[in-house]
Parts: C-alpha cells; sequence; structure tokens
C-alpha cells in the first residue's frame, strides 16, 4: 500500500510528510463510536444501560441496552454528477440505539392511560438520550447528510432513542 497524506482544508502543506491511513472496517468504526457513547455518557453524567453491544443489523429494543449497528458500506461522490469509479469514498452506514425501561406504561390491569407525570418522565429520559447522542455526533470528525435522530413509540414496556448517521472510513471518526 503507498504512502498517503491526508488533510483537513483547502490547502493541504505537503511539507509535513506522509503518514499511513488507520485501517478502518465497520467493526473498528463500531467500537470506536461505542467508545465515544461511554464517555460521552461519563462526561456529561448519564448512566448507559449494563448491555452493551455490536451488531451488524437492526435489534429489537426489547430490554435495557446500547446497541451500536452496522448496515454496511455506501459510497459518497466527492463530485455531483456522474461518478467515476475512484472518485468517491466509503461512507459507513451506523446506528446507535438506546432502550430503557418506560415509566410511561399503563399499570397492569388498567385500561385507563398511565399518569401525566409518568409520561412526562419517558420523555424527559428521552430528551436526555437525545441530547446525548446530539454530544456523540459532535465528536465526529465528520458526517453524511443523512443524520436522523427518533424517538419511536413505545413498545412492549421499553423506549428507545435512535441515531443513524453515515461515517467516511476516513475523516468520520478523527
Amino acid at each position: 500500500m503507498s504512502d498517503v497524506l491526508y488533510s483537513r482544508g483547502e490547502n493541504p502543506d505537503y511539507t509535513t510528510g506522509v503518514i499511513q491511513p488507520r485501517t478502518a472496517t465497520l467493526m473498528t468504526m463500531a467500537q470506536e463510536v461505542l467508545v465515544r457513547l461511554r464517555n460521552s455518557a461519563a462526561e456529561r453524567g448519564v448512566t448507559l444501560p449494563v448491555r452493551q453491544f455490536i451488531y451488524p443489523t437492526s435489534v429489537p429494543i426489547d430490554c435495557e441496552q446500547v446497541a451500536v449497528m452496522f448496515g454496511g458500506w455506501v459510497g459518497d461522490p466527492l463530485e455531483v454528477g456522474m461518478t467515476a469509479c475512484l472518485r468517491f469514498r466509503w461512507c459507513a452506514q451506523i446506528g446507535v440505539a438506546i432502550g430503557r425501561c418506560t415509566p410511561a406504561m399503563p399499570s397492569r390491569g388498567s385500561t385507563s392511560a398511565p399518569p401525566v407525570e409518568r409520561m412526562n418522565a419517558a420523555a424527559q429520559m428521552a430528551s436526555d438520550d437525545a441530547e446525548l447522542l446530539i454530544h456523540l455526533v459532535s465528536t465526529f470528525g465528520e458526517i453524511g447528510s443523512d443524520l436522523i435522530l427518533t424517538t419511536p413509540e413505545p413498545d412492549g414496556g421499553f423506549q428507545a432513542v435512535m441515531l443513524q448517521v453515515t461515517l467516511p472510513a476516513f475523516g468520520g471518526l478523527d
């Protein structure tokens, strides 16, 4: 493999020398995202669920957990229009889900809605997790334009906040 100079900016300083790029795989990128999420949570005083893992596709939110998922690679063209085969870079499709028990479930045997206080507590929990994921995104060097942060409807007693983002193989986690 040849040496390549990687630079951020419009006018790279080619006099600084060449470096070997680190190898970025879907797994190493997902591992780095999980480490950054843990660090972001520690900085913000947020306790994450104990169950934390990496998986190659989406997972059901059926327990308290943190999942970092990858969906494969997509080519990101460097120019608009038709793309020559070598004029794009690979970007990883990364997802992060934080699932928690929701306080906004009706009592057993009840047909009425949960109390407003519990619904507000569930909303606050989702808001705190969303802010944590926003902080996580701020640690990335570069992201694709298709970032999505959602709070899907609770199901089976669990609620989640989910992030989807594309990260370039080189530059996304710098």
